[in-house]
């Protein structure tokens, strides 16, 4: 589960500190970014593929970026386009893939993968000048 919390309520006392939880994703969420554009995006990956993106401001509305990546396999890092506001990448390890994402076309347009399935990507970045220069890092 997602939680998102107010810190000034927490450190005030208040209950009701506990502003929304989000939706559950299958499994253990193992990333998580917001979108520099639109700040009220938050994108969340987690196991079996599974990507979500929800408005922070109306929780109940779930988006995905397209189908889920085949094989299904642990989403450990999401990072969104720094200039580009409807591309996000993920990485995909056991597969040995790096995806990108637009939004807008709600697809997968570009797959960078290892054919040996040595180079397991643990993070990644865009890089904050260049749209189109993206940054992984492996184990």
């Amino acid at each position: 589960i997602i939680s998102l919390w107010d810190p000034a309520k927490i450190l005030s006392g208040d209950e009701a500190a506990l502003e929304c939880e989000l939706p559950k994703h299958c499994g253990p969420v193992r990333s998580m970014d917001f979108n520099p554009a639109k700040k009220c995006l938050l994108a969340s990956g987690a196991s079996a593929s599974e990507i979500h993106i929800v408005d922070i401001n109306n929780p109940s509305v779930l988006m995905t970026p397209g189908p889920k990546a085949q094989p299904e396999d642990d989403v450990v890092a999401l990072a969104w386009n720094k200039q580009v506001e409807h591309i996000l990448a993920s990485a995909h390890p056991n597969s040995a893939r790096t995806i990108v994402w637009d939004l807008r076309k709600n697809e997968a347009i570009i797959q960078v993968s290892d054919a040996s399935n040595r180079v397991r990507c643990s993070c990644l970045a865009w890089h904050p000048d260049a749209a189109t220069q993206l940054l992984t890092c492996s184990d």
